[in-house]
This record gives structure tokens, sequence and C-alpha cells, in this order.
């Protein structure tokens, strides 16, 4: 994540923030296999377990992969814990040369670990850093795999995460390589049709959290009936001029929205607003307002900082 993401500030006294984690391929690199994505999935449940951190959703793409993450403000381990935690996540050579500097309480170990906990950086670069000697070795190339380090996007918590997964679920679609997210099993949804219990416990948190007890099959209509519908509260355009009609929930799913991709904060026009008023000093001083509408769709949950144009115009 570049430097001048990292000084924006979520809230001093949040216990948990919510992230949108996104990185790239470098180049025309060939993509991922089926094989390789599903190692990259295990391994993406293995490094948030080992690093405290909880999943919510996840897209793994042939070349990219997208990730919801909470990152809790704090994180309290025992030393035996961390140590537990170190040898069962890591490899085997690591763990030989470390393991007995931590026993002896090396202030230098002890410190490379303690940064691995609770920390969405180091979380990021050991999963990228497993995908990229996994591919390298399937493929018998060498170099730079991904653009950066990755984007992270602060995200609302509620219909706004629940309208982004789905959006980041529909991306094999978008792309055609499946006619829906459920035949797609490196998504959240559709690793949960296939019969995944973690990432259907995923699903389940987003769009029943009252109910974490509810059936799959009653979690599974919840989300089809929401990726079909309409918002409640339909957006209405703030300058009134738009005469076209607004994209759908549906519509926008199978819709190029590079206000996702890119950014500082995705989430409804007070929550845009409130980290806008912790972070003003970032901007310049021209700049008097915060929350920017996702202009040419109708859903009142999509505002962010830069307006990257009108999806009902989208650029060539």
């Amino acid at each position: 994540m570049r430097k001048a993401r990292e000084a924006f500030i979520y809230h001093q006294d949040a216990p948990v923030v919510r992230h949108l984690c996104q990185s790239f391929f470098n180049g025309p690199w060939p993509g991922m296999s089926t094989a390789e994505l599903d190692a990259l999935r295990d391994a993406l449940y293995e490094n948030a377990d080992f690093a405290g951190l909880d999943l919510v959703a996840f897209s793994l793409q042939p070349s990219s992969i997208a990730l919801v993450v909470d990152v809790p403000a704090s994180l309290s381990l025992s030393k035996k814990e961390m140590i537990a935690r170190f040898v069962a996540c890591s490899p085997e050579q690591v763990v030989e040369i470390e393991l007995p500097l931590l026993k002896k309480n090396d202030p230098d170990a002890w410190r490379r670990l303690r940064l691995r906990f609770g920390a969405l950086g180091p979380f990021m670069k050991q999963l990228k850093q497993a995908a990229t000697y996994r591919y390298h070795r399937q493929h018998g190339s060498s170099g730079t795999l991904w653009t950066n380090r990755y984007d992270s996007v602060f995200l609302q918590p509620g219909e706004t995460s629940q309208v982004i997964t789905a959006w980041f679920d529909h991306a094999s679609v978008r792309s055609g390589r499946t006619e829906s997210p459920a035949k797609d099993r490196h998504c959240t949804y559709g690793a949960a049709v296939s019969g995944d219990k973690r990432a259907r416990n995923l699903i389940r948190a987003l769009h029943m959290p009252d109910e974490p007890n509810a059936s799959w099959a009653k979690v599974s209509r919840a989300y089809r009936k929401f990726i079909k519908s309409d918002p409640l509260n339909p957006a209405s355009p703030p300058n009134g001029r738009n005469k076209k009609p607004l994209l759908t929930r549906p519509q926008l799913l199978l819709s190029k929205v590079p206000h996702f991709l890119h950014g500082i904060a995705i989430g409804d026009q007070e929550f845009i607003d409130a980290l806008y008023e912790i972070n003003s000093h970032e901007f310049t001083a021209t700049r008097k307002t915060g929350a920017r509408w996702v202009q040419g769709q109708n859903d009142p949950n999509l505002w962010t900082f830069r307006n990257k144009g009108n999806l009902l115009k989208p650029k060539v």
C-alpha cells in the first residue's frame, strides 16, 4: 500500500477496521491455474488464522486477488500461542532457523514474529509471497509477479460490504469465465456452494448476521434474493439532472465500476463524511466536502472520496 494511503485514519477508537484489499499481476503473466487458486485459498485461510485477522470475503481470480478483512485494533497473544501458530503455519526451513532463537528469547527474533500478528501489511506480504513461490515453481519462471504491494480501501460494514463482496463474487461472470458466481469456487459464494464450510460461514455472517445458526439453504436464498433485488431506498441523483434510468443492483454487479478498484473508502454518505472530518488535513484547502456519490446507480450506500465518472457514461 502506498505511503500516502497509510496516512489516513479510520477512527482512533474503532475496535476493528474493515479493509478491502486488492492486488493485480504485473504485466502479461499467464493466469494462475485452478490448482494454484485452490492452494491460494487454503493459504488465505491459514494466514488469516495465523495473523489473527477475520476474513470477511474473498475473490481469487487468475490474475488478481480481492479480500475483505477485519483488522483488530489490538491483539493479545501469549508467547506460547505465538510460537504454536508460527510452527503450524511456517515452512520447515524457517522454523529451523527461527525457533531456536525464539526459545532463547532473542529480541530481534521476537520483534520479527510480533510484527506478523494483527497487521494487514505482513499478512498480505506472506500471502502474496506464498503465491509467487508456488507460481514460479509451477511455471519455471522468475521475476516480479505483482504490481506494487497492494491497494487497501476502508470499507463500511453492513449493506455496503454486502454489495461490494457480491460485486467481487461476480468477477468471473464479468470476465466471461463463468455464467454464475455459484460456478466460481474461488470466490466466497462459489466456494460456499461447492461445500466449503468456512465460506458458508462467511456468507452467513455477511447476509444473516443475526442468525448464526441459519441453515445454508436459508442463507443461500437470502444471498440470491439480495443480488436480484433493488435497494429499498433508491438514491436519486444529487444534482437532479440525470434523466436516464439508473443501474439496478443486478446491472451494477455485471458492470465495470472503477470506484471499487482504487480509492480511500467506500460507504454511505454519512460514513464517508465522518472519515473526511477525521482526515480533512490530508486534503487540499479547496476541498470542502467529503462524500462523492457513485454516479449512475441507485444504491444509497455507495459513496467514495473520488468521483471516477458516471457509470452510465463509461470511458472508452
